[in-house]
């Protein structure tokens, strides 16, 4: 009975829309938000089946009740190249893409609810209904005070850290307002490239996140690669007078993959 169960789990779940029989499948049947999730749709039938080329818009919604587009979207009359789908089988009109859900939205787990999404063409001159919800599983895992998403990354990769400032140790940090972030990128010597300082952080509560992209925050001299990041959260606080002082956290180190 356990195997049977397990099995059911890894199986992918099929969803049909009777507006236009669309056959979404999700695989697998249940995720996380760190899970890599594979959204496959037939498009025979709707107004996308003849486009060569179709493209995901994709959405979420948060435990808090907001939610934002993906990353990938780009804008409606123009999307992302990184939001094309690949069709499934040599012909036929089924197509997929794969996606994290952290990676995708720019979310913690633990802020994930839901996601949905429609299929259009590039220029939005054409669209199927919209396809919703899918939820994300709970995630069980121990909050630090500083995360980055996704755990693993090259340098060409968006990267988001975050600092939850309610678990730090050190009261002035605690108290203090985070304004932004600093990284410090090193060669594969170890040697520090340079420190890029002001990186425009966005605020949730105690939670404070920045995201970037460790080679396009400076010009590489030709042949040199990123082996690692440092960065830290820089912001304010109060002295003992009430005045406004800086204050900053402690540095946290990310591995770069290699590049393939």
């Amino acid at each position: 009975m356990k195997i049977l169960k397990y099995l059911f789990l890894l199986a992918p779940v099929f969803f049909i829309s009777s507006a236009r029989a669309q056959v979404v499948t999700i695989i697998p049947a249940t995720f996380t938000a760190e899970d890599e999730v594979t959204v496959r749709i037939d498009l025979t039938g709707t107004p996308v089946a003849a486009s060569p080329q179709p493209y995901i818009w994709i959405w979420c919604e948060t435990n808090s009740g907001g939610g934002n587009d993906g990353v990938t979207n780009g804008t409606w009359g123009n999307s992302s190249e990184s939001a094309k789908m690949t069709r499934v089988g040599a012909t036929g009109n089924v197509w997929e893409i794969k996606f994290i859900g952290t990676t995708m939205f720019n979310r913690t787990p633990g802020e994930l609810k839901q996601f949905g999404f429609l299929i259009k063409c590039k220029d939005g001159s054409c669209q199927t209904t919209d396809q919703k919800w899918f939820k994300f599983d709970p995630l069980i895992f121990i909050e630090g005070e500083f995360r980055n998403f996704p755990a693993k990354v090259a340098q060409n990769d968006v990267i988001t850290v975050y600092h939850n400032k309610s678990l730090s140790g050190d009261v002035n940090i605690q108290r203090m307002t985070q304004t932004s972030v600093s990284v410090t990128l090193f060669d594969q010597s170890n040697a520090p490239i340079q420190t890029v300082n002001g990186i425009a952080v966005r605020m949730e509560g105690a939670l404070a996140a920045g995201s970037f992209v460790p080679e396009n925050l400076v010009a590489l001299p030709p042949g040199v690669t990123i082996k690692r990041v440092e960065y830290k959260f820089k912001g304010t606080g109060l002295n003992t007078s009430g005045a406004s002082v800086p204050v900053e956290t402690g540095v946290t180190s990310i591995d770069m993959l290699p590049l393939q």
